[in-house]
């Protein structure tokens, strides 16, 4: 009876630590957590609407376009006598205002006009040749006014023009004797003839050069292009197109080289290039997120600011954006991130 009291006494009594250890560690835990998480680590609520800000956007689009060679123009040597140095080679770039060959040790310096230069000036003369020299002179940045009159200032400029080709004692009474015409102010080498040691007749063929010409015939810009007039962008460059999908004419030195096939003129088509047509000029649009439009129909679609339905055109998308272009003239400040799907685009 003894032992059966002392027995339940020490269950009770190691229950009762049991009891008080359970209590002191669930306090712990308990104080352990807090009530709330702080302010500083609760996840940011997601916003519900959006600002909008325009910004310009040229929708560029990736197009192929035809390398088309320019017609072929013979370049002639103005002065007779032995050949000294020519470094031509087919496919290499002549440019106005460098000296090309060399005769007897003078060098025949490459000028570009739009109509060559078939005499030499005096003081006084006028006439569409004039007007052309001074033009070409301005262009290699030479300072004069160009008025298709030959006088003091005109005469200056040639003989800086000469004398930095190299001419040595350069006199602009006798330019004509001095300069090769070319065709376009680059122009690229199709054939080379003259030879160093060969002795040249006066006006005597040089060589064969082809200005370029860009045909960006486009066979049909990507569907939902913006409809506009658009350049060709294409090694830095930017070239209108016309509506017939031509590009302006380039210098030739942004053209690749041509084949050794187009070379010997048995390529049967224009070669293939690719470059980015843009919007001449940019439209603006906003960037959105893809559930903030509903509605859509092609590209037609709407968002909503506050209740007010705003119809848009999808113009691109970058980068998870959705790019738009708002069909009312009143922009709103705001629209909804999360319209009803459902709801109609009115």
């Amino acid at each position: 009876m003894r032992k059966s009291r002392i027995g339940r006494a020490k269950s009770i009594g190691l229950l009762s630590v049991a009891l008080a250890t359970a209590a002191l560690v669930g306090g712990a835990v308990v104080a352990l957590i807090p009530e709330r998480l702080p302010a500083s680590v609760e996840p940011p609520a997601r916003p519900k609407t959006l600002p909008i800000v325009l910004q310009p956007y040229d929708d560029p689009r990736t197009v192929s376009f035809s390398v088309q060679p320019g017609a072929e123009a013979s370049l002639f040597s103005p002065a007779a006598g032995l050949v000294s140095s020519f470094e031509c080679v087919p496919g290499a770039m002549l440019r106005s205002g460098e000296a090309i060959i060399h005769v007897e040790g003078s060098p025949l310096v490459a000028f570009s006009t739009s109509e060559p230069l078939w005499r030499d000036f005096v003081a006084g003369d006028t006439g569409a040749d004039v007007l052309a020299a001074q033009r070409e002179l301005e262009r290699l940045g030479y300072a004069l006014h160009a008025d298709g009159r030959y006088g003091a200032a005109t005469a200056a400029a040639l003989a800086k023009f000469m004398k930095s080709a190299g001419i040595v004692n350069p006199d602009p009474a006798k330019v004509r004797a001095s300069v090769v015409w070319l065709p376009a102010p680059v122009s690229r080498a199709t054939t080379c003839e003259a030879q160093i040691g060969q002795r040249l007749r006066d006006d005597e063929r040089l060589a064969s050069v082809s200005d370029a010409v860009l045909s960006a015939k486009v066979a049909q810009l990507p569907d939902g292009a913006v409809l506009g007039p658009r350049v060709l962008r294409y090694k830095g460059r930017s070239i209108p197109i016309t509506e017939s999908g031509i590009a302006s004419p380039i210098a030739a030195e942004l053209l690749p080289p041509r084949s050794a096939k187009a070379a010997e003129g048995n390529e049967e088509s224009p070669e293939e290039q690719s470059g980015t047509a843009a919007l001449a000029a940019p439209i603006q649009v906003a960037s959105v997120t893809p559930s903030a439009v509903f509605g859509l129909d092609g590209q037609e679609g709407c968002l909503l600011s506050g209740n007010r339905i705003v119809p848009v055109t999808v113009v691109g998308s970058a980068l998870g954006q959705t790019f738009v272009r708002f069909k009312v003239a009143k922009v709103p400040d705001v629209i909804n991130l999360d319209p009803d799907s459902h709801r109609r685009c009115a």
